[in-house]
């Protein structure tokens, strides 16, 4: 018989399980750079891979953008440095042009997270490169899962995260080894996402709370509590690029780029 794990043991297993894949992220001895948005699972990423290695955080967003404030307040919180790239209309027209082979067959949340992946890397000073991609997958994080059974979740969850691992997260890693770095997650990591896909879809459901589990884990490790409890739009939202890329595409259609 399967032995059914409490509540509080599952979130013991996955916080350790976590801190020991953020402590691989970058090469042991070299500093590492994490891709801050100022949300729950990027701060998660930063404060864990501080444990292992000197880390500068790199927020990217058009100047009136959300996450700029957000990363601003979450480093201050985790007491790391913050480096913030002022995104504007040609610089991100630029990194479309200059990344349409790597970005060619991406569609919607696929196209514009892997743009603003691209556009950070650029500007990142560090080999070893981190972020929390793979998160809202493994633990119901979007808005899709809201009113779902447990049996409909489970099965978008799946589907979610195979397409993150064949399809968006091998270009955006593509990229990165264009540029000479390394793109790395914790949450991606082979032994901790098959540990968390194995966690009953009972417990990873949102329940009121989006990513109450991985919230949970964060309370567990010791991140503060301000950033553990922290809700913000998602990444191509919060930092300004869907919005350029929709007002793009209503002006100058481009055949065979999306958009």
């Amino acid at each position: 018989m399967t032995e059914t794990k409490s509540p509080a043991l599952v979130v013991e297993n996955l916080a350790k399980g976590l801190c020991d894949a953020s402590a691989h992220l970058v090469a042991e001895g070299e500093p590492g750079t994490v891709l801050y948005s100022g949300g729950l699972d990027s701060s998660l990423a930063a404060y864990l891979l501080a444990r292992s290695a000197p880390v500068t955080l790199l927020a990217i967003g058009f100047s009136n953008a959300a996450d700029l404030a957000a990363a601003e307040s979450g480093a201050r919180a985790l007491g790391l440095p913050l480096t913030s790239r002022i995104l504007d209309g040609p610089s991100v027209d630029a990194s479309l042009e200059r990344w349409r082979g790597s970005l060619a067959g991406l569609e919607g949340s696929d196209f514009s997270v892997t743009l603003g992946l691209a556009l950070a890397l650029e500007t990142a000073r560090t080999r070893g490169i981190a972020c929390g991609q793979g998160a809202d997958e493994l633990f119901l994080g979007y808005a899709h899962y809201r009113g779902l059974t447990s049996v409909a979740a489970a099965t978008r969850s799946s589907s979610d995260l195979r397409h993150v691992i064949e399809v968006s997260w091998p270009a955006a890693r593509a990229i990165a080894r264009e540029l000479g770095c390394s793109l790395e997650s914790p949450f991606l990591d082979e032994r901790f996402r098959r540990e968390a896909t194995e966690t009953p879809i009972e417990l990873r459901m949102p329940d009121g709370e989006p990513k109450r589990l991985l919230r949970d884990i964060a309370r567990q490790v010791g991140l503060p509590a301000d950033l553990a409890s922290r809700r913000k739009r998602a990444f191509q939202y919060g930092s300004g690029i869907q919005t350029h890329l929709r007002g793009r595409r209503a002006k100058k259609p481009r055949a065979g780029l999306n958009p």
